[in-house]
């Protein structure tokens, strides 16, 4: 966990930046005696560095003087003789100094005009500082934000410890750990966690989370004394020391998620559940989320948290440009109707996403070890060979993404490339032409289906039929074939084509494959033309693994392989 961030604004806050004039004088020095040193004016300071040059420094400030410099090391302390100050195991005849001077930018600590400045700086950065990390239960768990701190208690206690610390005239006092007392029972006393993602884990029998109705810290956690300690005038020291304590504070808070499940049952039975949680993260460096303009390969997989639900104002951005883009096909009488088909289930599923501002998926990083994991964990009745096939090929594809968000190109590691791609081998699959349409209107066509499709062709199984509502480059289609053939389910084989809605509106728009089922998680997939941000459909994207969630109720069902219907 990292606090860099609340510790650099602190240090903003506590230290300034000001321009003093510093006097350099270059002393005398005697032929016959270059090693002697004669130092004009007053006593210097014996606490700088050992002095081994011909320089003295003095800064002059709005504050203080300031004079650094050091004896030579025969010397214990300088003697004053008339008006100059002589090493006295050296002495000798002085001769001319020469003294320059000039202005420099230099960092000095600043006094804090208030106690309640401070306490309001940095209860306002500590927030900041949590609202940036997440809870999360397993190594599989959703990251669930803060939502809500104590800040004004918090606040006020730090006040308290101010002017506790101030009427200390004498010998050591409990500064940090007031400090300590005013985060744990100000801060998060009663603090709640965001409502707006269920956590994956369940409490058994339950088998699936629904909603959240309240997650509340019922324990602030347990602070660590440092002791009664002597006054630190060095900011960099205090913010350590202090940073250190609450970090690990950070790992004894607890409390519980209260939340709507699913029961086994016919049908299943929505009732409460209860699921204890240990333990906040703050990322490293302060940051969030894995970026989705990062391919998957170029993340780090160790339980790199995903993002939340909410849509950033890029993402909206991002698909807003993506529905003009499919408008425009929709719109070009030279379009295939194929073409134009596949932009209107585009324009239906990124309308919803836009309108709710939600996403309804979330990426998910994994390592070598915990691919291994899952896989090992998969039920007997999941497995399908041809399906293995499918996940297997579409493993190889993890990481590829558009050139400059136009729909064609698809590389290993995130390469951008401007040039035909596994993206363009894939539409072409579903009989559009894709460098066709890149070479007239300088972008391709959308491509989940044509992902999925690709997958199934190069894993030897049959895609849908062409008709009359079209082929496998829709969707709906899928959808369509699936129940035509019996291969239509409820539940996932291995390599099965997951298919969703767009909001209200009946059939398909969006597709993947299914790569693996996490108990009381989810269904773990693979998808094309999505991205490494949390949304399913995002314009600019490639291929990434997602977690889709059944309780956003956006999942149709699934296409399983036909040997495995």
């Amino acid at each position: 966990m990292s606090f860099k961030i609340f510790k650099q604004n602190m240090l903003s806050f506590m230290q300034r930046e000001t321009t003093v004039q510093v006097s350099s004088t270059e002393l005398g020095v005697p032929p016959w005696r270059p090693n002697i040193r004669y130092y004009s004016g007053d006593i210097v300071n014996d606490s700088g560095t050992d002095w081994k040059t011909t320089i003295k420094t003095h800064i002059s400030t709005q504050d203080d003087d300031i004079e650094t410099g050091k004896p030579s090391v025969n010397s214990t302390t300088w003697t004053a003789i008339a008006g100059l100050v002589i090493d006295p195991i050296n002495p000798t005849s002085p001769t001319s100094d020469t003294t320059t001077r000039e202005n420099k930018t230099i960092n000095v600590s600043q006094e804090v005009e208030s106690y309640d400045d401070f306490a309001k700086q940095i209860t306002t950065e500590y927030d900041s500082c949590i609202k940036r990390g997440y809870q999360q239960i397993g190594m599989f768990g959703f990251p669930i934000p803060l939502d809500k701190g104590n800040t004004d208690l918090m606040e006020t206690l730090i006040k308290s410890a101010c002017a506790q610390a101030l009427n200390v005239r004498k010998g050591n006092h409990t500064f940090i750990d007031d400090i300590g007392a005013a985060v744990q029972t100000g801060y998060w006393g009663g603090a709640e966690l965001s409502t707006s993602i269920p956590p994956m884990m369940i409490t058994p029998p339950a088998f699936q989370n629904i909603s959240t109705t309240i997650a509340i810290v019922s324990n602030p956690g347990v602070w660590t004394p440092i002791g009664p300690t002597t006054p630190i005038d060095d900011a960099n020291l205090f913010l350590d020391i202090l940073i250190s304590s609450l970090t690990i504070h950070l790992t004894t808070i607890g409390g519980n998620y209260i939340l709507d499940s699913l029961y086994p049952g016919v049908p299943p039975v929505q009732a409460p559940s209860i699921l204890p949680f240990v333990g906040y993260t703050v990322p490293p460096d302060g940051g969030a989320a894995p970026s989705e303009d990062v391919p998957a390969t170029q993340q780090a997989s160790d339980s790199t948290p995903p993002s939340a639900d909410t849509m950033s104002q890029k993402e909206i951005a991002q698909f807003t440009e993506g529905k003009l883009d499919a408008e425009n096909i929709i719109n070009d009488t030279t379009q295939p109707l194929l073409a134009k088909q596949a932009a209107e289930e585009y324009v239906t599923r990124v309308t919803e996403i836009i309108s709710s501002g939600q996403h309804d998926s979330t990426p998910v990083y994994y390592s070598e070890e915990e691919l291994k994991e899952i896989d090992e964990m998969q039920p007997d009745d999941f497995k399908c060979e041809s399906g293995a096939r499918v996940v297997k090929i579409a493993r190889g594809d993890i990481g590829i993404c558009e050139y400059k968000n136009r729909n064609y190109g698809g590389f290993g590691a995130g390469e951008q490339r401007n040039a035909s791609g596994r993206i363009d081998v894939m539409v072409n699959t579903t009989g559009l032409n894709n460098e066709a349409n890149v070479a007239r209107t300088g972008k391709g066509y959308f491509w989940c289906a044509g992902a999925t499709s690709q997958w199934w062709t190069e894993a030897g199984l049959s895609l849908p039929t062409y008709s009359s509502t079209g082929g496998p480059a829709l969707c709906n289609r899928w959808l369509e074939w699936g129940k035509e053939n019996g291969y239509f389910s409820s539940i996932p084989k291995e390599g099965a084509a997951i298919l969703y809605r767009g909001g209200r509106k009946p059939g398909a728009v969006h597709i993947g494959i299914v790569e693996n089922i996490i108990p009381g998680v989810g269904v773990g997939t693979i998808e094309g033309n999505t991205s490494g941000g949390a949304a399913f459909a995002d314009n600019g994207g490639g291929c990434y693994r997602k977690v889709a969630k059944w309780s956003k109720g956006n999942i149709i069902g699934f296409v399983n392989p036909p040997d495995c219907a």
